[in-house]
């Protein structure tokens, strides 16, 4: 703006700094309430290689890594050699930098679609300041690195509809194989479907839709063909016979279950619970020959947790499936009940995490005030394991005023009103091809990770939405900025309207 005087201009503060000093504001006063980094899983967590191995023999452990797809655990080797004793250091600052760029993309990403730069703000803003984002930001897992690759493709995406550049349309690929190598849940399936439907919806940029695609997707193939030759399975994780047993066979009451065992109709493994130590199968597994390589090898880690990247558990998750499918087949009834509990818990602010509770506590008054009052949490208690809400002392009635109404009410308008949205945007009058693409691609997202994370996944159901929690609240952002246009393009006639004579 200008002095209406002098004529020089004024300045005004960016939006964009408003979001980067707020968030910078909130990480002192999350500090000064004591929230620290917590490093803690680096050298206890399944899912990671054991550091010792990262350090010493990073690109053989990678090579030989069924469990995981690889991008995260490259990322530990890569802060193990470089920061030998300084791991958590390095660690905080890089969360801190995901942490700000997820702020900053939520931002970006608004006003792209023509939310306004104030709307986009102050939800950014808003986001930043919630108790899932500064917990799971100091936190050592995939996650937030994960929630950044999902939204910042969104935003990659929506240029390359509207500016037509290839480095866009090949970062947007990129970001979605990096997520496919970094979480499982993004299967190659995925990444071909989102390929597709871009080739279908841009024919005119056919070509460069195709080479962008190509190279990202030879990657995730590259990785799964790896494990089809040295681990017989076409996937980037050979947990899901595990997963599927959570999910399923261990949902079948324990005498139950003797009996099928007892009747053959299920093998030994339906008696041990899924991702127990190598020594529970001691007397019916076969057994595995030494490999001579160290992470195929070793039973438990150096810090004495159990080593699930072990050769024996490729033919254990094996056994653990197909028992599985057996009882999805002949008991449906016991994966219907384990699957409401999974949107059950789906439910819960993706704070009221059992490994994020140490900071949480740190944090108490504004965790409960966030639970309550955007969350809709009558009930605001410790509800974080399983066992916890299957408990006697757990009531229907408890588990009615525990969920998050409010936070599934904002999911639901956000899902129905984006589809809506990108429907218009696609077919209106005047089509808006990147906001129609843009939002059925955020749309999209939030229905795959929501649907394929619980059908296979109970327990931590709360902790995995949170990689699409930005993901709908931008479309919540977005239909409450059309709302208010909308009004105040009704009103706007009124105004104008010259008064009746008398």
């Amino acid at each position: 703006m200008r002095d209406r005087g002098s004529g020089r201009r004024i300045p005004v503060l960016r939006p964009w700094i408003a979001v980067t000093g707020s968030f910078v504001l909130s990480r002192v006063v999350f500090f000064l309430a004591g929230v620290r980094f917590d490093a803690t899983p680096f050298d206890r967590f399944w899912q990671f290689v054991d550091p010792p191995l990262l350090r010493d023999r990073l690109f053989e452990s990678l090579l030989y890594l069924h469990a995981q797809p690889p991008l995260f655990n490259l990322y530990l080797g890569f802060v193990a050699k470089l920061f030998p004793g300084a791991e958590t250091a390095a660690f905080w600052l890089t969360y801190a930098v995901l942490g700000w760029a997820l702020s900053m993309t939520i931002y970006a990403l608004l006003d792209a679609l023509g939310a306004g730069p104030w709307m986009a703000a102050a939800l950014a803003i808003a986001f930043s300041w919630s108790p899932p984002s500064v917990l799971n930001e100091n936190w050592l897992f995939y996650d937030l690195p994960v929630a950044l690759m999902l939204a910042l493709s969104a935003l990659l995406l929506h240029r390359f509809v509207t500016r037509g550049r290839f480095r866009t349309v090949l970062g947007f690929f990129a970001l979605l194989a990096a997520a496919a190598l970094t979480r499982s849940l993004f299967h190659v399936a995925w990444l071909v479907a989102v390929a597709l439907a871009l080739l279908w919806a841009v024919p005119g940029r056919r070509r460069q839709v195709l080479l962008a695609a190509g190279l990202p997707l030879l990657l995730v193939l590259g990785w799964n063909a790896k494990n089809l030759v040295l681990f017989g399975t076409f996937s980037s994780s050979t947990w899901l016979g595990m997963n599927v047993a959570r999910a399923s066979t261990f949902l079948v009451p324990s005498s139950e279950r003797a009996e099928l065992v007892g009747r053959g109709e299920l093998s030994k493994y339906a008696l041990v619970p899924p991702f127990s130590p190598l020594e529970a199968y001691r007397d019916f597994a076969p057994r595995t020959p030494p490999t001579g390589v160290a992470v195929l090898d070793q039973e438990s880690k150096s810090g004495g947790k159990p080593n699930f990247n072990n050769a024996a558990y490729v033919g254990i998750s094996r056994r653990y499936l197909r028992d599985g499918l057996h009882v999805l087949w002949t008991h449906p009834g016991a994966y219907l009940g384990g699957l409401s509990l999974s949107y059950f818990i789906f439910s819960f602010p993706a704070s009221d995490f059992y490994f994020v509770r140490d900071n949480r506590e740190r944090i108490g008054l504004w965790d409960a005030l966030f639970s309550r009052l955007a969350c809709g949490q009558a009930a605001y208690e410790d509800r974080t394991t399983v066992a916890a809400m299957t408990a006697d002392g757990f009531s229907n009635a408890r588990k009615l005023l525990s969920a998050g109404w409010l936070l599934m009410a904002g999911f639901v308008v956000s899902v129905a009103g984006g589809a809506r949205l990108a429907r218009r945007a696609w077919r209106g009058p005047a089509p808006d091809l990147p906001t129609a693409l843009t939002v059925a691609f955020l749309v999209f997202n939030v229905i795959y990770v929501t649907v394929v994370g619980n059908g296979l996944e109970i327990g931590e159901n709360n902790r995995f939405r949170f990689m699409i929690d930005p993901l709908w609240l931008v479309l919540l952002g977005l239909l409450a900025a059309r709302g208010l246009e909308r009004r105040r393009s009704r009103q706007r006639p009124k105004a104008l309207r010259p008064p009746r004579e008398g």
